[in-house]
């Protein structure tokens, strides 16, 4: 996947992004799918890092019944390993997951743009 930052008057070097997978939890399949889900995407997290070394932060949006709804890769000042972060957008491609991809600014913390 390629980003055009200039879109947005950045440079990759300006930004940082945050990877949102979305986890359907729907009626027919329920709790049990969302978690096969969150299976599927914590094999990916611990691939990436036993064959490329790759780790990064991660984080979770959940809604109030407890149910994760949202899994978060940041792809910030806390990756490390042999993958860029355009690459590891390349990767989830290939697997079939389902993303959409939030730049932020790293001089703006608070200050996140919806790209995808």
């Amino acid at each position: 996947m390629q980003t055009d930052l200039r879109e947005f008057g950045l440079k990759g070097r300006d930004v940082n992004y945050r990877v949102v997978i979305p986890i359907s939890v729907e009626e027919e399949t329920g709790a049990e799918n969302a978690s096969n889900q969150l299976f599927f995407i914590d094999m990916l997290e611990r691939r990436l890092f036993n064959e490329k070394g790759v780790s990064f932060d991660t984080g979770s949006a959940v809604d109030r019944e407890g149910n994760v709804r949202e899994r978060h890769w940041e792809l910030d000042w806390s990756l490390r390993g042999r993958y860029s972060a355009d690459e590891i957008m390349r990767y989830l491609e290939k697997q079939g997951v389902q993303f959409k991809v939030v730049l932020k600014p790293r001089q703006d913390e608070n200050d996140w743009r919806e790209k995808r």
